[in-house]
């Protein structure tokens, strides 16, 4: 058995078509983490929304 990890910079419909492509493989294991890369300067609560909104498609219940 072999492992690999990836780091790729994709969001949107490339990130539903990575998670897609992942899932018809049973060999691969796919996982989200998404990074937050900056200094807090007091204006948490803003990031901290925007990265809320830009999380909430990756973890809402499949369709269907």
């Amino acid at each position: 058995m072999y492992e690999s990890h990836l780091t790729v910079l994709c969001e949107g419909d490339e990130l539903r078509r990575l998670e897609r492509w992942a899932a018809r493989r049973p060999d691969v294991r796919f996982t989200h983490i998404a990074l937050a890369r900056r200094r807090f300067d007091g204006r948490e609560a803003e990031f901290a929304g925007r990265l809320r909104a830009a999380l909430a498609p990756t973890f809402a219940a499949p369709a269907g």
